[in-house]
């Protein structure tokens, strides 16, 4: 159901997901999203998100969901206390996801505190 499936991201009731290769910034100049690759980033040269903007991102894994299973994305705690806000990309109802499908959200940098940029 889950491509690629890391048994270290599984918990007790939840996977964990990563995030995917590219962004898409909202940008004032334009009502097109500016498609960003972050594939080259690590912790030690992220790409920073300014406080207050605003991206859709997608996760890393694809997604083959039977039609009678539905799923939820909530965003880790842990996130949260940095100031992250997954924007209720959440809920996917039974038979709502194509097949081959990465889990696309949107993200709201609202206050970020942590000096080490994203996660």
């Amino acid at each position: 159901m889950v491509m690629p499936f890391d048994e270290e991201l599984l918990n007790p009731a939840s996977l964990d997901v990563t995030l995917g290769s590219r962004i898409m910034i909202e940008v004032a100049e334009t009502p097109e999203l500016q498609v960003v690759d972050i594939l080259g980033h690590t912790a030690d040269d992220p790409y920073l998100i300014q406080p207050g903007e605003f991206f859709l991102a997608e996760t890393r894994e694809i997604f083959n969901l039977p039609n009678h299973i539905g799923a939820q994305f909530v965003l880790k705690s842990s996130r949260a206390r940095e100031g992250w806000d997954h924007a209720e990309a959440g809920w996917c109802d039974p038979d709502g996801m194509a097949a081959d499908s990465r889990w696309r959200f949107a993200i709201n940098a609202d206050c970020i505190r942590s000096a080490s940029g994203p996660a």
